[in-house]
């Protein structure tokens, strides 16, 4: 070695030095941005129009300490019996609720939203490397946004959970490590008492099973043919101009270890694919994977009837799920739009990946990734569930399916390497961060430390009305009102709420869109003037044909509700009072905080 060669070596030791310090501050960068965001995503507090009814029956539940079979909060279906689905969300919610208010379901949504997440997160991203693995922080920035959708302060959170576990379990099992299997039937078992959407579960792993057992089926015939004309794997990837890979005892022609070399000091590198067919002792394990996903799945099935309802609790999920509700929102198609813009561009990324990856393709996880997206497209309440499973799931293969275009990019991925270019990316992605940090506590909120409830969608001022004048009785509501009705008015028994066929007839539910819409409705269904009151929203249809209705008067109005009386005479509360009594504009503007306290136990 020369004496300049000495002089000049370590200068170029501390450049590399500092260049690895700076993609070290990137990657830790973009970590904290995506963590950020998805902070701010599940910080949302606009709570959902089922968490009052949720606190009160868990807080009822706690109460008691039984578990409620009949229904005895409304007084259109009082004394039915109640199939309460989601009976261990409601203790959960309740207990929460009872120990640290609306700042507590707050925190509670927030911790399992970012756990979820961040468990997809790591199945996402688990077998990827630096700088590969920040296109699977790229898919989670983009998921979060369509997983927090489903993350309001309700029972639904939990099967999100659910979900991802499995998903870790069945990925645990199909690397051989069978015994995982024994988890799934527990797992089931908290999940059937938790939330009915322990079905999303067992669809999913039925398909997996199922999907599993066809893979290893097809395999063992590949085998049987590989002496012959060398087989591939099901699904395995190959390049088109490469399609003839083959397995068993053929070389590796040139071509391939040229393509090899290539991906190996690619920008893209650093992808965990396997491509061959398994030998025997991998057919023994897929065996053994197969065997124990179907036992798994009988426990599984046998564990859906461990909870308080028995098989009953099974066979009403599965009729609820076939019922189809196109009067809510939430149950319809999935609109293309910018609303769920995120969800159909995981969906063209998903197809995009599976049909390029170079990695080889597992069809169990295939058949997931495809039904879910189905799923998220059928119905709006199964968006965030596609959002999970897709960032589990996808990223590897993304980031296979970009290997094969990657001379298409070199020079993009050439600029990325730059000093420049990483310090501007590094000030955009910290002062980004600080901003949406700001936001979590400041945009769209009036009160960020706990659930609210925007004035301009519910009753708050009209319940304060009622609440003051002292007005009890059966009051009919509007649906998404008739929690926040059973939490605010206690003794204002509503017509309907949230439960839906839980615990109400298809009759009744019928009955009350026609109120809604103001059209003529069976009295012996709804008998509309059994009802002392009715808190509808002022711009409904129904408000106008109630007010022409003999005996009824409108006692209060604001921008958002109508308190409507039938024979306000009978009340004392309204007496003397110049009806109707118009709220302040105030009424409808702001966000109430979630009490603190359960109004129903106050005294």
């Amino acid at each position: 070695m020369t004496t300049m060669e000495i002089s000049e070596s370590p200068p170029a030791v501390g450049i590399e030095q500092r260049g690895a310090k700076l993609e070290q501050l990137l990657r830790l960068s973009l970590c904290v941005w995506v963590v950020m965001l998805a902070v701010y995503q599940f910080s949302e507090n606009t709570v959902d129009p089922d968490l009052w009814g949720h606190v009160v029956f868990g807080q009822q539940m706690l109460k008691t300490g039984t578990v409620e079979r009949t229904e005895s909060y409304s007084w259109t279906a009082n004394g039915q019996s109640f199939i309460n689905h989601e009976y261990g969300a409601d203790l959960i919610l309740g207990g929460t609720h009872l120990l640290a208010g609306g700042t507590g379901l707050l925190l509670l949504k927030m911790g399992v939203g970012l756990l979820t997440f961040l468990l997809a997160l790591r199945m996402g991203s688990k077998s990827l490397t630096w700088p590969v693995s920040a296109i699977a922080w790229v898919v989670a920035a983009v998921a979060v946004v369509e997983i927090s959708f489903g993350f309001a302060a309700r029972p639904q959170i939990f099967t999100c959970l659910g979900l991802v576990f499995l998903l870790m379990l069945l990925r645990r099992i199909h690397d051989g490590a069978v015994h995982w299997a024994l988890v799934l039937p527990p797992l089931f078992a908290i999940w059937i008492n938790i939330h009915g959407g322990v079905l999303a579960g067992v669809g999913l792993l039925l398909l997996a099973a199922g999907a599993t057992t066809v893979e290893w089926i097809w395999n063992r015939y590949l085998a049987q043919r590989e002496p012959a004309d060398g087989a591939r794997t099901f699904l395995s990837a190959a390049s088109p101009e490469h399609s003839t890979i083959q397995v068993g005892s053929r070389a590796a022609s040139q071509s391939d270890i040229a393509e090899s070399e290539q991906h190996k000091s690619g920008p893209l590198c650093g992808l965990d694919r396997n491509v061959r067919a398994p030998g025997p002792a991998a057919a023994s394990r897929s065996a053994r994977t197969v065997l124990a996903l179907w036992l798994a799945c009988l426990g599984v099935i046998a564990a859906l009837f461990c909870n308080p309802w028995g098989a009953a609790l099974p066979a009403w999920l599965i009729k609820s799920v076939l019922w189809f509700r196109p009067e809510i929102q939430e149950w319809n198609p999935t609109p293309l739009g910018w609303d769920h813009a995120t969800l159909f561009f995981l969906i063209a990324a998903s197809a995009f990946a599976w049909a390029a990856s170079r990695r080889r393709r597992a069809l169990w996880e295939l058949a997931v990734c495809g039904a879910f997206a189905v799923l998220a497209l059928r119905s709006v309440r199964n968006a965030p569930l596609f959002g999970l499973v897709a960032l589990a799931l996808v990223p590897g293969h993304l980031a296979g399916a970009l290997e094969r275009f990657q001379e298409h990019f070199a020079r993009l991925v050439e600029l990325g390497r730059q000093t420049m270019a990483q310090k501007i990316a590094v000030v955009l992605l910290i002062a980004s961060a600080g901003g949406i940090a700001m936001a979590t506590f400041t945009l769209h909120k009036n009160n960020p430390l706990t659930m609210e409830a925007p004035r301009s969608s519910y009753p708050v001022a009209a319940a304060g009305f009622m609440r003051a004048h002292q007005l009890k009785g059966k009051t009919l509501v509007f649906f998404d009102w008739g929690d926040f009705v059973i939490f605010h008015l206690p003794d204002c028994p509503p017509s309907i709420d949230g439960r839906l066929d839980a615990c109400y007839s298809r009759a009744i539910i019928a009955a009350h869109w026609q109120l809604y819409n103001g059209d003529i409705v069976d009295q012996s269904v709804l008998p509309i003037n059994q009802a002392d009151f009715a808190l509808l929203p002022s711009k409904l249809a129904g408000v106008e044909a109630l007010r022409l209705r003999p005996g009824w008067q409108i006692a209060y109005f604001d921008e958002t509700a109508v308190v409507l009386a039938h024979h306000p005479e009978s009340f004392p509360g309204l007496n003397g009072l110049r009806l109707p009594i118009e709220g302040p504009k105030e009424a409808s503007l702001g966000r109430a905080s979630f009490a603190d306290r359960n109004l129903r136990w106050n005294n």
